[in-house]
């Protein structure tokens, strides 16, 4: 199981509630989402996942995020934090 998580924070560091998260496994092209709790935090799983996906990140007010996540060695969780500007 491939489990990503990660923590949105807004221009000034503070934690962003209710960020709408969609993880994308590229090889399979199957989608996974969720909102941001109180802390900014989100988890994601993919049972068998390939280790390699595309994070897009939406919140109203906010610049559209897109990065990619890649599993680089054994971790067994990926890291998908992200900073979003006004």
């Amino acid at each position: 199981v491939d489990v990503i998580r990660g923590r949105i924070t807004g221009a000034d560091n503070e934690p962003l509630e209710g960020v709408a998260i969609m993880v994308t496994s590229i090889s399979g092209n199957v989608n996974r989402t969720a909102r941001t709790d109180r802390a900014g935090r989100f988890t994601v799983t993919f049972p068998n996942g390939d280790g390699d996906y595309m994070v897009t990140v939406t919140a109203v007010g906010y610049a559209l995020r897109r990065f990619e996540v890649k599993r680089v060695a054994d971790e067994d969780v990926l890291l998908a934090d992200a900073k979003l500007a006004k």
